[in-house]
This record gives C-alpha cells, sequence and structure tokens, in this order.
C-alpha cells in the first residue's frame, strides 16, 4: 500500500493550476488536529495515522508556506502567529468541504435532506407551528421532524447528534453548543374561575403573594424557575410555594394537588402567555410588569447543514415579521 502520508516527488501540498494556489486537504485535516490538540501524540491517535506521517505532513505544509507554523519544544507545542492566522480560517474552510460532501452525496443517493428539532412544551404551540410552516414553503423537499423534550433530554439529544436543532428555555451555556435567541414572551399566571382576582383584567405580582405559587421543580429548568422567583420574591418569602410531585407536559393539569388547589382559587401557576384556551375551570391573565421569558434556539457549534442553516434564516425573518425581538438582536440570528 503506497505511503499517503508525502506528496509524489515534486509535488508540494500547495500546487499551482492555473495561477491558483490548492492546498491539499490532508495537510490542512493534520495541521487542525495538531492545532486543536497541540500534541502531536494525541493528534496523530485522532486521525488513525502514526505520529512520523503527521509530522512529515505537517512539515510538507510549513515547507510550502515558507515558515513554521507551531513552535516546539521538549514540553509545549505552541501555534506561531503564521499558525494562528491560518488556524483561525482552517476548521471553518474543513467545515465547508465536509458539508460540500454530505450534500453531494444526498443527491447522488437519492435521499432527501433532513433536519430534526426537539422543542419544550411551551414552544409547540405557536413558535414550532409558524418556524415548521414557513420551513415547508420556502424547503419542501426538507424533512423535517419534531420531538418534544424537556431541556436536559433536548440539549443532550443535540450533543449526542440525535437533534439538529433544539428550541428551549435558557440552556447551560457550553463550548459544544451555540445558542441564539429567538423571541422574548411575557410571563402569564393561571388561576381557577373561583379565584378573587380574576375579575382583573391585568395582575401585579404582589397581588398575588397571599396565593400559593404552584411551579415545577427547580431542576428541570434552573433559570426559567430563577426568573419566576424573582417575579414573585415575597411567596419564595413567606414559602408559599408547591413544587410539582407529578411533572409532566401537562403542567399544573398533570398534578393533583396543584390542580386542586388553583381551582379551588387558593393557588396559581405561571406560563408563557395568554394566548392560547385555557382548560375548563381556569382562566390565563397576564401580569404587569410582565417579566420577558427568552425562548433559544440550540445546536452544535461544530456542525451547521445546509437546511440547519435555512432554519437560522427563516427563524430570523419569522422573528422580524413577527416582531418577536428588537431589530438588533434578529441581526445576530442571521450571522451563520
Amino acid at each position: 500500500m503506497p505511503d499517503r502520508s508525502t506528496s509524489p516527488p515534486g509535488q508540494s501540498p500547495i500546487q499551482e493550476a492555473g495561477g491558483a494556489t490548492l492546498l491539499e486537504l490532508r495537510h490542512l485535516r493534520a495541521f487542525v488536529a495538531v492545532a486543536e490538540e497541540l500534541h502531536f501524540t494525541r493528534a496523530a491517535r485522532r486521525l488513525h495515522m502514526a505520529q512520523q506521517a503527521l509530522s512529515s505532513q505537517v512539515k510538507q505544509l510549513e515547507d510550502c508556506i515558507g515558515t513554521p507554523l507551531f513552535r516546539r519544544t521538549t514540553r509545549v507545542v505552541e501555534l506561531t502567529p503564521a499558525g494562528e492566522a491560518l488556524f483561525a480560517h482552517a476548521p471553518r474552510i474543513l467545515g465547508m468541504v465536509n458539508e460540500a460532501w454530505s450534500a453531494t452525496k444526498t443527491v447522488v443517493s437519492g435521499e432527501r435532506a433532513s433536519l430534526r428539532i426537539a422543542y419544550t412544551p411551551t414552544v409547540g404551540s405557536e413558535t414550532l407551528p409558524l418556524l415548521i410552516d414557513e420551513m415547508h414553503d420556502r424547503l419542501p423537499t426538507v424533512r423535517v421532524t419534531t420531538h418534544e423534550f424537556w431541556l436536559h433530554e433536548s440539549i443532550h439529544g443535540v450533543l449526542d447528534g440525535k437533534f439538529d436543532i433544539a428550541l428551549v428555555r435558557y440552556p447551560d451555556p457550553s463550548d459544544e453548543l451555540e445558542v441564539r435567541l429567538v423571541r422574548y414572551e411575557p410571563l402569564a399566571v393561571t388561576l381557577g374561575v373561583g379565584h378573587r382576582l380574576t375579575r382583573q383584567a391585568v395582575l401585579h405580582p404582589d397581588q398575588l403573594a397571599e396565593s400559593v405559587l404552584a411551579i415545577w421543580p427547580r431542576e428541570h429548568s434552573p433559570q426559567f424557575f430563577d426568573l419566576v422567583a424573582e417575579a414573585f420574591p415575597r411567596n419564595f418569602e413567606s414559602g408559599r410555594v408547591y413544587e410539582f410531585e407529578n411533572f409532566s407536559r401537562e403542567g399544573f393539569v398533570g398534578d393533583i394537588v396543584a390542580r386542586m388547589e388553583i381551582a379551588a382559587g387558593r393557588a396559581f401557576s405561571v406560563r408563557i402567555g395568554v394566548g392560547q384556551t385555557p382548560p375548563e375551570g381556569f382562566v390565563f391573565r397576564p401580569l404587569e410588569p410582565a417579566p420577558q421569558v427568552g425562548l433559544h434556539l440550540v445546536r452544535r457549534a461544530d456542525r451547521l447543514t445546509p437546511p440547519m442553516k435555512a432554519l437560522l434564516k427563516v427563524t430570523a425573518d419569522v422573528a422580524a415579521a413577527e416582531n418577536w425581538l428588537p431589530e438588533g438582536e434578529v441581526q445576530a440570528l442571521t450571522t451563520a
């Protein structure tokens, strides 16, 4: 089997063709692996090749460029200024090549491009249908599948490659994820029809201080829970808080104690907005002031397929048309 770690005699890693400079991708992959690992042995293991072959490829690239890309000592491997300049572009170049290769294979095999979306329950009634309808109008050949999960299951699914995109509220920051704000929605409350405050069209959070706040356990969405705690400080200070014993997609309706206490007018729960029809025996009421609850689109930072990129554009366009975000924040959605 021929040794592919070196170029044929007289052929450099960067070749001139019609005056244009062409870079061999295998040398660029070798460079990126070492730049990310800063360790030749680990980089070679990652690429499933001998360390000597990896070193040879990096050396050929350095010779061709005419300057060292790494500063090597017995203890450390560091990027030189030239190496840093190349590394600023190389991963993106390889990513674009991989995307092109994947798209080409899809066409050749006759497969339909796909987009797998995970979403949390509060997203499914309005936001998700608007985005999916627009995706179908613009890209009818893309197969879109959606799956309802809680925050942590959705995030793990994206990291594991089970889903391409997740629409969730307040994910924990991570270097592996890219998180973009999609929209703000007002926090509102659910009351039983017999609650003393149902005659008021709009409520102030302090008016509910004497009622019990029924809410999901904090571990299911810590930042969302904390936002609610900030909105109703008097309830938390007095201990008038009940965490659901049965936490399901039905919210307070699925928890017998919460449902009974809210129906009796002794408790209330929170929700996003008041646009839907409430369950029988209950009413929704807006708050003033109303804390704004963020909705976020999450993807793996190292993965952006053409359908994913199309969804980002669709999301930005819908966000602008529906006034989901201030103009400056809509702009951030369009940046791939």
